[in-house]
């Protein structure tokens, strides 16, 4: 990732992305814009998610870790449902997982 501003908060971001980087390993992040969509992919190379799992944690307070309440990808997936687009997960191709997002693309002057 390029983050090409210089400022505390770029400077902060880069340093962040750093650490988790070096201590999960890689993770990445892809972006394109497709007919009227705005698609994004985020793959790792960590341990995946099972296929007998993939539907179920996108249910409300579904979780697999001990300390974990089932919120976030619940909630991720209604808010980018709410705005038109679809939230998916599937294995990637290093063995971990990859998570795909797709928006759709509003015409110009349309509200965000």
């Amino acid at each position: 990732m390029t983050l090409a501003s210089s400022s505390p908060a770029a400077d902060a971001a880069r340093a962040e992305f750093r650490s988790i980087i070096e201590e999960k390993g890689h993770t990445v992040v892809l972006a394109r814009r497709a007919v009227a969509r705005l698609e994004i992919a985020f793959t790792d190379e960590g341990p995946g998610i099972p296929e007998h799992i993939r539907e179920k944690i996108f249910d409300p307070f579904y979780t697999t870790r001990k300390d974990g309440h089932g919120i976030g990808l619940s909630f991720s997936h209604r808010v980018i449902e709410n705005h038109g687009g679809t939230l998916s997960a599937s294995g990637s191709e290093w063995g971990g997982a990859e998570f795909r997002v797709s928006l759709p693309l509003g015409t110009e002057g349309s509200p965000v």
